[in-house]
């Protein structure tokens, strides 16, 4: 009888075998691992022609693949419960190349032993005519005199050919477990495991890939054709990327059993090499775009090197001439190989001091040179002013490199100093005579006024009601008019001593300069029936006894054009960027805006003065003062409708609490 092995079938079940009679002790090899089952197999009797599996063995279907690879006639079946049939016999289906070569059996606790064993004994029967047939075959065969070479089955063909393709191929059920997998994608997978059988594919990806995979799964069922490959990242360390495949699995044509209601075939196929020359080409390709963009950048370097409107040299670490633009080439007068690998101090004017200057700087122990003046001789002898800025340059150590220098010529610069200089003489001496008119005008020319004035006075007084009326009248214009010519030229005095005399700016709080000017104007605010008010006012920089000018001749201005109501003025500061901005408003008869900048040109009058007193130098005093504390003076106004004028003067940051 043939004898039958038995790969951890149930207790149970092999009992029944047992005691059916029909199969004695003697024709049972019983194994506890499927290993020994594979090694009994491989030095197998002659007559064992059957090999049993239980249902419960570990993945029976994968050990079954193996049995089949040691002998494609030896049969297999796989014992189970009836509980197991559907389950064995779907993973029989999606197991590829196995269709017709495992048989699928069940037995129930009070099944018949004889129902179970009947079906044994007709496989190992089946086994022993096909091993008959094909000996027939064999005899035959030898027998024919053709040369033809045996062609091999094809499902021997196509089994070899899973199981040793070069790419991993898994099949998976419809809960994503894998039922089938061949050799490459075992190692590909888990090269430490002996199988993969009911794993999940996605067990074996890290978690940022399983999304992506899933997707790529799902739609290989629903997308026509096919999804694309996509690649997915498997190991990290080290690193290991898979291209992944994924297709629906369909029935076998012409098999008439059922097809499974949905499954999966995936490829895989290892990238890593081609993912890893992709990063080198795109490295390679990103240095070569760098070299490109450098050699781009020293080309414009050197463009903007050689015609630059300033001369250029670079010094090594000897002081030599390592490169020179054009622009210093010209200006000097030499060739590029006339003064490359020469010493920049055999250029200069005074060699030994340009050549101490140059080496300190390169041992650290001088700075770079900044708006340094030095003159260099040209080819042809003669000398030409330059202006040097010099800055270090270092190696990747940190150590100095050389010496990178503009030159810049600058005898125009100079020629126009020299210009500016003696204009600033004839400015000096201009003023000089202007104060010493100006003293002239205070001693010589009021000398004789106040003589006039004083005999004018006699005359008025001791022919008073003695001459004709025409002649009394002579007499008092001769009196205003050496008074008015008085008081001209005393205002003219100020005006000339605006800039000469005046005390150097310093902080003033206009607090006190206001209280200052209303105590100096009391008894023209009570005549008039003046109301002033202000806001709290800053400190700035100017000259308090100035300052004081220009508030009261403001004050005084509005005071005196005031029309036919009391003056009501109004004073506010704004701070605005760096200054104050002052704003005297007051409520008088107004200026035509046509007029606005004319007020402030001196002896300029918009009235008589015989109706508004005064010499016409009060505004134009205000507005030399003004500027030169580097302020600016304007007016806003229309007839009848008042007037605004508006000053600017330098703040000061700190407040300064008490200042004279």
């Amino acid at each position: 009888m043939a004898s039958i092995a038995l790969v951890q079938v149930e207790g149970q079940i092999a009992a029944q075998l047992l005691e059916s009679g029909q199969l004695g002790r003697e024709s049972l090899e019983e194994f506890d691992r499927p290993a020994q089952v594979l090694e009994s197999l491989r030095r197998r009797p002659a007559e064992m022609e059957l090999v049993v599996v239980g249902a419960r063995a570990p993945e029976p279907i994968r050990l079954a693949q193996r049995i089949q690879a040691l002998d494609k006639l030896l049969a297999v079946t796989i014992i189970g419960t009836p509980g197991d049939h559907d389950t064995l016999r779907n993973e029989i289906r999606f197991a590829p190349f196995l269709n017709g070569a495992v048989r699928c059996e069940t037995v129930a606790p009070d099944h018949a032993p004889d129902q179970l064993v009947a079906p044994l004994l007709d496989a190992a029967t089946g086994t022993r005519q096909r091993r008959r047939h094909l000996a027939q075959v064999a005899a035959s065969r030898q027998r024919l005199t053709t040369q033809a070479p045996p062609q091999p089955r094809r499902a021997t063909y196509l089994e070899h050919f899973f199981a040793y393709a070069p790419i991993g191929m898994v099949a998976l059920d419809s809960e994503g477990l894998i039922i089938a997998s061949n050799h490459a994608a075992d190692a590909l997978l888990a090269p430490s495991r002996e199988s993969l059988l009911q794993s999940r594919l996605c067990e074996f990806f890290p978690p940022k890939e399983v999304a992506g995979l899933k997707k790529l799964i799902r739609e290989s069922a629903i997308v026509p054709p096919s999804p694309a490959p996509a690649r997915f990242q498997l190991h990290q360390e080290p690193e290991q990327f898979l291209q992944i495949t994924a297709s629906a699995l369909q029935g076998s044509p012409g098999d008439s059993s059922p097809a499974p209601e949905s499954g999966t075939v995936v490829l895989l196929q290892d990238v890593t090499a081609m993912v890893q020359a992709e990063r080198e080409a795109k490295r390679l390709a990103a240095q070569a775009a760098v070299a490109e963009a450098v050699r781009d950048s020293e080309a414009r370097y050197q463009e903007l090197f050689d015609f630059a409107p300033v001369g250029y040299h670079q010094l090594d670490t000897e002081g030599r001439i390592a490169r020179v633009n054009r622009t210093e080439l010209q200006i000097l007068g030499y060739e590029t190989n006339e003064m490359l690998g020469r010493p920049i101090w055999e250029f200069a004017e005074d060699p030994d001091q340009v050549r101490e200057a140059v080496e300190e700087k390169l041992r650290g122990r001088r700075p770079p040179s900044s708006n340094l003046e030095r003159i260099y001789r040209r080819k042809d002898g003669s000398t030409v002013p330059v202006l040097i800025e010099d800055r270090l340059q270092f190696d990747d150590a940190g150590a100095v490199s050389g010496i990178l220098t503009t030159i810049q010529d600058i005898t125009l610069l100079k020629q126009t100093r020299r210009e500016l200089e003696e204009h600033a003489r004839a400015l000096e001496q201009s003023n000089k005579e202007l104060e010493q008119f100006a003293y002239i005008a205070s001693h010589d020319l009021q000398e004789p006024l106040r003589m006039v004035d004083s005999y004018v006075r006699l005359l008025a007084e001791r022919y008073k009601g003695k001459l004709d009326p025409e002649a009394g009248e002579f007499i008092d214009f001769a009196v205003d008019g050496a008074q008015r010519m008085q008081q001209l030229i005393k205002d003219l005095l100020t005006y000339s001593r605006v800039g000469t005399r005046g005390k150097t700016p310093a902080p003033v709080n206009t607090e006190k300069t206001i209280e200052a000017v209303l105590q100096n104007l009391k008894i023209a605010i009570e005549e008039s029936g003046a109301q002033i008010t202000h806001d709290p006012l800053p400190v700035v920089n100017a000259d308090p006894t100035q300052l004081i000018q220009v508030f009261q001749n403001l004050l005084e201005n509005a005071i005196k054009f005031c029309g036919e109501a009391p003056p009501v003025i109004r004073i506010s500061a704004e701070r605005q960027d760096g200054q104050w901005l002052f704003s005297f408003k007051d409520n008088g008869m107004g200026i035509d805006p046509t007029q606005a900048r004319r007020v402030f040109l001196i002896f300029q009058r918009l009235h008589s003065h015989v109706t508004y007193p005064g010499t016409g130098i009060g505004l134009a005093l205000c507005q030399k003062i003004i500027e030169r504390f580097g302020g600016q003076i304007s007016v806003e106004s229309e007839p009848g409708k008042g007037a605004t004028f508006r000053f600017t003067l330098p703040a000061v940051e700190e407040k300064i609490a008490e200042v004279s």
